[in-house]
């Protein structure tokens, strides 16, 4: 889009360009593994496509580890593996995701409603209500990224395997805060 614009020798205004840019990535492998995710997401029917979209997503979020969008994917594949396998591991690696994606990028609109929904599946439907609301209506709150659910949440038996850094880095820190 921004080549477009700039085709067309248009000048943007301050928020228009950061719009253009937001949730981008400037590192295209990262980008080429996120689409794959989501090829593979979109026919989440088709037998296996549910651990190859979790391979690439996570290996976008290596490639460029501030890339929100394939956090907030990354999120929607660990939720279809819950409903492929039921194991309830997958709920929490789904709304960790979500929320690390908002920790990226917290204005991107595809990040907001990801976390909603996620925050809508675990029962925080007041924590979801909030997302879906327009930034303006938003109430400010850090409890919302806090990792208070974890308690609240009967999630039972041990996390999935780490398949990435950034999974085994909010394992490793939820076991040391939660003395698990």
């Amino acid at each position: 889009m921004r080549r477009v614009v700039e085709m067309l020798e248009i000048e943007l205004n301050v928020r228009a360009d950061e719009a253009l840019s937001a949730g981008g990535t400037s590192k295209p492998r990262a980008y080429e593994r996120y689409l794959q995710g989501k090829g593979y997401l979109q026919r989440f029917d088709q037998e296996g496509n549910v651990d190859l979209a979790i391979e690439s997503l996570e290996r976008a979020a290596e490639d460029d580890p501030d890339y929100a969008p394939a956090y907030a994917e990354l999120s929607e594949a660990y939720w279809q593996k819950f409903n492929e396998t039921s194991n309830r591991d997958w709920v929490e690696e789904s709304l960790a995701a979500a929320e690390t994606a908002a920790e990226k990028n917290p204005r991107l609109a595809l990040v907001r409603a990801g976390l909603g929904e996620a925050y809508r599946r675990t029962g925080r439907l007041d924590d979801a209500i909030d997302e879906f609301k327009p930034p303006s209506r938003r109430i400010p709150s850090t409890r919302r990224l806090a990792p208070a659910w974890r308690g609240s949440t009967p999630i039972r038996g041990s996390p999935p395997r780490s398949r990435s850094p950034a999974s085994a880095g909010r394992r490793a820190a939820t076991q040391s805060v939660g003395g698990s």
